[in-house]
């Protein structure tokens, strides 16, 4: 008990004594009249803002928590977004710049200028940097590209400009490449046709010939026709013994 100052004489599970009434500012034990239990107000948390009714229809799109992976993961068009905070007099100095980049790429085939109010929107970004920032978010694409450039119209611009360069060549060079792939398919795939049509074409599948007999003609005329050959048979000995008597006959008269 010495360590901590206090001696014996005081019990320390003793009420403490009442103050005299004489006391500047006596103190009352008595209960208020309707003690109240001590309550704390906690805002409910939202994740996303209700989606303006005229988000899409300036040069800058309005995006919230609802409507933003829709807008910026987008199949055909590269999305910049600013993330901005709304009390902050940076952000709200660089909403004509915006304004204007949005006015320049409004007519774009394939650019999307965008802004959302980062304290009010649960958004899922894995690096978030000092109000205000800005993202890129390529076509077709789950990566994001930072922006590290000023905060200026020509600054923006020069990147947007780069990255579209950058995103079309790539575009190109892939397009090339799988029509290469195609023409090289379409030619092994001919190649692999073509002994396939000479093996079945009809003069390679023919059977090979055999001893063809000929056809046996009828008893008639195979009667006749060993008639005749007898006949000539008969008639060329008598040919031969007719010269042999002319050559004689004039042997004699000689």
């Amino acid at each position: 008990m010495n360590t901590f100052h206090v001696t014996d004489e005081i019990c320390l599970i003793q009420p403490l004594p009442k103050p005299p009434s004489s006391a500047p500012f006596p103190i009352s034990h008595a209960q208020p009249p309707h003690p109240r239990p001590l309550t704390f107000a906690f805002q409910k948390h939202q994740p996303s803002e209700e989606i303006p009714k005229y988000w899409d229809q300036g040069p800058v799109k309005q995006l919230v928590g609802e409507n933003f992976n829709l807008v910026v993961f987008d199949k055909e068009r590269d999305v910049f977004v600013m993330f901005y905070a709304p009390w902050s007099s940076k952000c709200r100095a660089l909403f004509p710049v915006l304004e204007e980049l949005g006015v320049k790429y409004q007519n774009h085939s394939t650019v999307t200028i965008a802004k959302i109010d980062i304290t009010a929107n649960d958004i899922q970004l894995m690096h978030l940097d000092r109000y205000p920032f800005f993202r890129l978010f390529p076509t077709n694409s789950q990566q994001v590209v930072k922006y590290k450039g000023e905060h200026t119209m020509r600054g923006f611009s020069d990147f947007l400009e780069s990255q579209i360069k950058t995103r079309t060549e790539e575009s190109e060079e892939r397009m090339s490449t799988e029509q290469s792939e195609e023409v090289e398919e379409e030619i092994l795939a001919k190649e692999e046709e073509v002994p396939l049509l000479q093996e079945e074409s009809p003069e390679q599948n023919l059977p090979e010939p055999e001893n063809v007999t000929q056809l046996e003609e009828p008893e008639g005329q195979t009667e006749a026709a060993e008639e005749e050959e007898e006949e000539e048979k008969a008639v060329k000995p008598k040919k031969g013994q007719s010269g042999r008597e002319e050559k004689a006959g004039a042997k004699e008269e000689l």
